[in-house]
């Protein structure tokens, strides 16, 4: 978010207490401890930086990092605003089973879960919806998937009923 004079507005969100990225048989306590300490990176950076992008090598827990980050984000913010979490089509259908799993597995306190929501929005007019949503219905996390704002998904059969123009096809004459 950008303010007169193009610096960013400074956000704080520290590392929720109720996540424990340990699990048995699942994530050793070491590599809870790196993916932790790199949660609690991310969210440092996150102060001055209106977003970032997580890669690492397959199995290194970018997944669990990132809801680590979403999750804290959700929990520290006195809005209740939700989170979007960009996400590659071809992984739509893993993320909201990864999180459902972090939720059971990394989330100490019942109270807590209940707060935590997620819904996957596949384009412009489902991530619309899901933003529209009353506040106390609202999901918390929301995976978006890469091109979903895209203008030919969101111009398809939505848009196009509504205008003209010379250049498309689609619009009604």
């Amino acid at each position: 978010m950008r303010i007169q004079g193009g610096s960013f507005l400074s956000y704080s969100y520290p590392f929720h207490d109720s996540v424990n990225l340990h699990v048995e048989n699942r994530i050793s306590e070491s590599d809870a401890r790196r993916q932790t300490a790199t949660a609690k990176a991310i969210l440092e950076r996150l102060e001055h930086r209106p977003g970032l992008i997580l890669a690492d090598e397959v199995g290194m827990g970018k997944t669990f990092i990132a809801l680590a980050v979403a999750t804290s984000v959700v929990l520290g913010d006195s809005q209740k605003r939700s989170v979007i979490v960009m996400v590659p089509p071809s992984l739509k259908e893993k993320w909201p089973k990864d999180f459902k799993l972090f939720k059971e597995k990394c989330i100490k306190h019942d109270n807590v879960k209940i707060r935590l929501t997620a819904d996957i929005a596949g384009d412009a007019i489902q991530f619309l919806k899901l933003l529209d949503d009353p506040p106390a219905a609202r999901k918390s996390i929301i995976f978006l998937t890469h091109g979903a704002m895209s203008p030919s998904k969101a111009v398809k059969g939505w848009i196009c009923e509504a205008c003209y123009c010379a250049a498309c096809p689609a619009s009604k004459t």
